[in-house]
């Protein structure tokens, strides 16, 4: 097959203002020959044509050969010539030319001449940059060349003479609407048969041709092999013919391939929490996936009848920015030796999933599965969350101890499980090991496939934010985020006469339940709409953008982080990143994510939070309120880094760059292996024997 060379036809090209750039004005006639400049070029034929042409004894008519010169006699003698000529001053030479200058000639020239002998059969892509800009081109027919559509450019013989050179020339420069009828028909070629969608289907078109034409290499061998007419081989003979043959060509085996688990965020990106975890995660290791794995993000389905997964190709198309009708969401068929990693929290879609033996079939194909934790919340606090809400967790918690290991989003999240799964009542005697490590989360909110947008009062908005110290809250309206003690600490603040503010950034939470199961929501949101202060020293703002989000953190004097109990504290890293003080719960996560870097708080009545808030103003007053700015961070390729050495083992080495990612690997296996756990999930040891956890 024969693809032609791609170009992309260039539009909005500012004639004028390339001119200026390269020392033309609009009465000038250029006539440009790009590229390097040698004998293969023939750039000697077009300086004697032109110099025999009218166009040398016109005043504003110039030869520019933008391209590198020549370094050995020819280049000189190029230059003896010009230097010879009564038009020297109107030949130019302009040595390099980087690739702002050379689209500056490409748009400034009238004429472009582009002549070439001893080819080796290449197409000249300057030619096509000259056609792609609209220019009015001369060539000649050597080599593929020959190919151009003649009535796109001006063709000459490949073996010309000097007055058919000349005549193109002077016949293009005293007739304009000659040279406008070639620029139009080079653009049209350019956009029909040079354009990248146009090129793109032709690539697929032979792909499929190929295919369809083509036999497979060992079964059309051996048909070959058996035709001969004088083929009659021993056993002996066919044994070595078979030892050879299955040598020189094995059998075909793909990259094994690392399934990502995105069922709930493939289904309802909210953009926030678990889901923007997932969304990250899958772009860090899609950017960088390990050596030898297929990065694949896959959905529990069970349409059709029977639970299995689903490749989530179209989702991640769209996650990627791609069209998303290009790929089917086809059925899984693992293979042994891949992986699967559950990135956020399907819930009940898992547990009918795994009652219905789903993993019990992966697991009889030798693959892997594990799951990563993001809290026991639900079962440690239920009050703060839906009724039955801890049935439900306890049973998708069952569901994930049946599998190969977990991945936790923190010590203490890590910790917790294990004492959950000791009360339990697992028997682990009687069962094979399952492998326990725990890893932090990446902050950099720009490689999440961050939203963008702003509204229009958002200057007026962060103008207010700037006007007095600003206490920011990160995080759904949901109860256990203690936004009604931090509401009414605020109020107890505001009526002594402080001039504080409070934004609050996140969603109503719970939308789609009843108003008798959201708990607290429906009073905390008709506080936060009807409260006197809106507007004024009190700011909701509902589902803004990331892109906002980060102007709001750059607007903030301080982050409350006042949840009752979290796995992780994202709004911790993102405030540090921001160099923005924390004020905080002291519960434990946020003391190992925090550490000294945050002034903590304890109590869940209002006057507690805001006693802790009048300390810290005094402290910061004076410059001596803890400081987020030397808190340890991961961005999300060392944090997808570190969970891929949590799956791969010593097997999997980390980019040297993800230093810090190392240390907290390095961090959890200490810790763990201190406790008697397993923090070792695959390559020599994915099989070993280890200690459950809670032991």
């Amino acid at each position: 097959m024969v693809i032609p060379l791609m170009r992309e036809l260039q539009s909005n090209v500012d004639r004028r203002k390339a001119r200026e750039a390269v020392g033309f004005t609009d009465d000038d006639f250029v006539v440009c020959s790009f590229g390097l400049l040698g004998p293969s070029k023939l750039n000697h034929r077009l300086l004697e044509a032109w110099l025999a042409s009218r166009l040398s004894e016109h005043n504003n008519s110039y030869l520019v050969f933008v391209g590198e010169n020549h370094c050995g006699g020819y280049g000189q003698g190029l230059l003896i010539r010009i230097g010879n000529s009564r038009a020297r001053k109107r030949i130019r030479i302009t040595g390099w030319a980087d690739a702002d200058t050379f689209r500056q000639f490409l748009a400034a020239a009238d004429v472009a001449v582009q002549l070439r002998t001893l080819s080796r059969g290449e197409m000249s892509a300057a030619v096509l940059d000259c056609m792609s800009h609209g220019l009015a081109t001369i060539v000649n027919a050597n080599g593929s060349m020959a190919e151009l559509a003649e009535e796109a450019v001006w063709m000459l013989p490949d073996e010309f003479d000097n007055a058919a050179l000349i005549e193109a020339l002077e016949t293009l420069w005293r007739e304009p609407e000659r040279r406008r009828a070639l620029e139009a028909r080079a653009r049209e070629v350019i956009r029909t048969r040079h354009a990248p969608a146009e090129c793109a289907l032709r690539y697929a078109d032979a792909i499929e041709r190929f295919h369809r034409r083509a036999e497979p290499a060992p079964p059309a061998l051996l048909r070959a092999i058996a035709a001969q007419k004088a083929f009659a081989p021993k056993d002996t003979e066919l044994q070595y013919l078979s030892t050879t043959h299955a040598a020189t060509l094995p059998l075909p085996r793909r990259a094994k391939r690392l399934f990502l688990d995105v069922s709930a965020t493939c289904r309802n990106d909210l953009k926030t929490g678990i889901e923007r975890v997932a969304r990250a995660l899958i772009l860090a290791l899609l950017d960088a996936a390990p050596s030898g794995y297929r990065v694949e993000p896959v959905y529990l389905s069970n349409a059709g009848g029977g639970w299995r997964y689903r490749y989530a190709r179209r989702y991640t198309l769209g996650l990627m920015e791609c069209p998303t009708d290009v790929l089917a969401d086809e059925i899984v068929e693992p293979e042994c030796g891949d992986l699967l990693v559950g990135l956020d929290i399907s819930g009940d879609l898992l547990i009918q999933a795994e009652r219905e033996g789903l993993y019990i079939d992966y697991r009889n194909r030798v693959v892997m599965v594990y799951y990563m934790v993001y809290d026991l919340l639900p079962i440690a606090m239920p009050d703060v969350f839906p009724p039955r809400a801890d049935e439900t967790h306890a049973k998708w918690l069952q569901a994930v101890s049946k599998f190969d290991g977990a991945i936790y989003i923190s010590k203490a999240v890590a910790d917790e499980f294990a004492g959950w799964q000791k009360d339990a009542g697992f028997e682990w005697t009687s069962r094979r090991p399952f492998s326990i490590a725990w890893l932090h989360l990446g902050a950099d909110i720009e490689n999440t496939a961050a939203s963008r947008g702003l509204p229009d009062n958002t200057e007026r908005t962060l103008r207010r934010l700037r006007a007095r110290p600003t206490f920011l809250m990160v995080g759904t309206v949901k109860p256990r985020k203690a936004y009604l003690q931090v509401l009414d600490a605020l109020t107890q603040l505001w009526q002594d006469g402080l001039e504080i503010n409070l934004v609050i950034v996140g969603k109503e939470g719970w939308k789609d339940l009843p108003d008798d199961m959201r708990r607290d929501i429906p009073k905390t949101v008709d506080r936060l709409r009807n409260h006197p202060e809106v507007g004024k020293r009190l700011f909701w703002l509902e589902g803004i953008s990331d892109e906002y989000l980060e102007k709001v953190y750059g607007a903030s004097a301080c982050l409350i982080a006042a949840s009752y109990g979290e796995g992780f504290g994202l709004p911790l890293i993102e405030a540090a990143q921001h160099k923005l003080p924390i004020i905080t719960r002291d519960i434990p996560v946020f003391r190992e994510v925090a550490g000294e870097h945050a002034f903590y708080f304890k109590g869940n009545d209002p006057k507690a939070l805001a006693n802790a808030i009048e300390e810290w103003l005094a402290l910061h007053d004076k410059n001596y309120h803890p400081k987020s700015d030397d808190m340890p961070w991961l961005t999300w390729k060392e944090s997808a880094a570190t969970l891929l050495q949590c799956l791969l083992g010593e097997d999997y080495r980390l980019n040297e760059r993800c230093s810090s990612a190392r240390r907290l690997w390095e961090d959890s296996q200490r810790d763990f292996k201190g406790a008697g756990q397993a923090a070792s999930f695959a390559g020599r040891d994915r099989h070993a024997s280890a200690a459950p956890p809670g032991t």
